[in-house]
């Protein structure tokens, strides 16, 4: 039998780190995404915690091409994207086997943050800028929403640079998932009807 002051004592520290890892992702980051081991869950929704949501979950992203590390491979992942104000959050599972840097900062012990993304209008002279110096691609692909790409280069776990074209595609869903956190009320928290661009 569970003793529910423990259990309830257990909560209160995991809120008050979520509180916590909110406070300085607001503090310092446009837009942060949150890698977690798995959630055959619904997400959290931020109810009582953090007051994020609503989250609209796609169980598999559409890619249409994913190169890690110059090589080819299928990738499958579980995707849900919430806004607090202006700052993105994105909750990422894996759903293969596939090499990733997904599943390397996993495997190297890590959980949370694991990297951060900007998203220019002149997304492929910056991409050839980095690249020409000495900037290295970890992972990149391309999607119905335009490409990204991911560079090795982090000064520590949770740094890593993804940076995503800011198609009209992706900038109308990512306007749809910041325009209804703005006055949400709680209800519906997870949405499985994915934002169209």
């Amino acid at each position: 039998m569970l003793d529910d002051n423990a259990v309830n004592a257990a909560m209160a520290i995991l809120e008050a780190e979520y509180r916590e890892l909110v406070h300085i992702r607001d503090q310092y980051s446009a837009e942060t995404t949150i890698f977690v081991h798995g959630y055959d869950f619904p997400p959290i929704t931020g109810i009582g915690v953090c007051g994020v949501g609503p989250w609209f979950y796609a169980e598999q992203l559409p890619m249409d091409e994913f190169r890690y590390r110059g090589r080819r491979y299928d990738l499958k992942v579980s995707i849900a994207l919430a806004n607090s104000g202006d700052v993105q959050l994105e909750l990422i599972q894996q759903r293969c086997d596939s090499p990733s840097l997904y599943r390397d900062f996993l495997a190297a012990g890590h959980e949370g943050m694991q990297h951060w993304s900007s998203w220019p209008v002149n997304y492929h002279e910056i991409r050839e800028r980095a690249l020409a110096t000495g900037w290295e691609i970890g992972q990149e692909g391309d999607t119905p929403r335009g490409p990204f790409i991911y560079f090795l280069n982090e000064g520590h776990p949770g740094t890593i640079v993804e940076m995503a074209e800011a198609t009209p595609t992706r900038m109308r869903i990512f306007d749809q998932v910041r325009e209804a956190a703005l006055n949400w009320d709680g209800r519906d928290p997870v949405r499985m009807n994915w934002p169209q661009g």
